[in-house]
């Protein structure tokens, strides 16, 4: 993190979805330098709790084979649109609306039964994410708009995109990440065992075990287990660095655990293998207690880029 970034984290400034702005064509960071996504875990962090509760259903959970990383399907492919792209509308079926964004007739969604697809507008900064997106008949379940550069990554509650209001883009590994050999930034993950109940910053949830975790909810990997002991790859070690650095925000539900990659459908590739982390580490893992509020959300109501009406 960057001497200004540090700056901004500890004086409390948040960040804000007002006056979007572009970045260069294939930046890999997403949401300003405040952004929950961007900021390190406090030195000062407690653990929540019922963490321990939370590490035991995990465990013992037969979904849950180890950390995985979704890198093809079940995650999202991003799409970057420089100025002057065609545009075109797609209907939003969960609140018969439509909505008009920077299109080219290559993009496509994610290989599964979520569709999921996110297209930035490089001139606006304006992140547009969709949820079963169906490029035959140019429609979608869902529809959430970001601002890719200069949010916070959350957005109001609404019909729902996503299990937690969170950005697909909120904690995905990129392949520039990869070539740089750090990850900077909290990852997404999504669990089986999340509960209907979600805490900042996530703003609903679609879980349904009682008990389970919020939605929302930051895990870290213990800082003080030596990953140099562990044999693990130097992408996993990237990846376990990470979780103990800025940890992760649990953002949905899923069949398992699973962390989040850029999807190598819209072309992406990676400079190295990419796998998950064992279930091993799942024992290491430490659920942290949520402050109440802080950032900007993005809303529907915002103006500076294009909503569904």
């Amino acid at each position: 993190m960057s001497v200004v970034a540090v700056l901004v984290a500890a004086l409390g400034v948040v960040a804000t979805p007002s006056g979007a702005s572009a970045a260069p064509l294939m930046s890999g960071e997403f949401f300003a330098p405040s952004s929950f996504f961007n900021t390190p875990v406090p030195a000062d962090a407690t653990v929540a709790p019922d963490s321990s509760t939370w590490v035991h259903l995990l465990n013992s959970d037969p979904r849950v084979v180890g950390m995985s990383l979704n890198d093809d399907a079940w995650t999202v492919p991003v799409y970057r649109a420089p100025a002057g792209t065609p545009t075109a509308t797609v209907a939003i079926k969960n609140g018969n609306a439509h909505i008009t964004v920077p299109y080219q007739s290559s993009y496509r969604p994610s290989p599964d039964s979520d569709a999921h697809l996110a297209i930035i507008d490089q001139s606006t900064g304006c992140d547009y994410e969709f949820q079963s997106f169906d490029p035959s008949t140019m429609s979608a379940i869902a529809e959430a708009t970001y601002h890719a550069f200069t949010g916070s990554g959350g957005h109001v509650a609404g019909p729902g995109h996503s299990g937690g209001e969170l950005s697909y883009l909120g904690g995905l590994i990129t392949p520039q990440d990869v070539s740089s050999g750090v990850i900077g930034h909290a990852l997404r993950f999504a669990t089986s065992d999340n509960s209907p109940t979600f805490v900042y910053p996530a703003t609903r949830s679609d879980g349904t075990t009682a008990g389970g975790l919020p939605e929302g909810i930051r895990v870290r990997l213990n800082p003080d287990v030596n990953l140099a002991s562990l044999h693990l790859t130097p992408f996993q070690l990237m990846v376990a660095r990470a979780l103990q650095t800025y940890g992760a925000y649990d953002a949905d539900d899923a069949s398992g655990f699973a962390l989040y990659a850029e999807s190598t459908v819209d072309g992406s590739t990676y400079s190295q293998a990419v796998s998950g982390l064992p279930k091993s580490l799942i024992s290491d893992l430490q659920f942290l207690a949520q402050p109440a509020s802080g950032a900007q959300l993005d809303r529907t109501t915002d103006t500076t880029c294009q909503q569904p009406h």
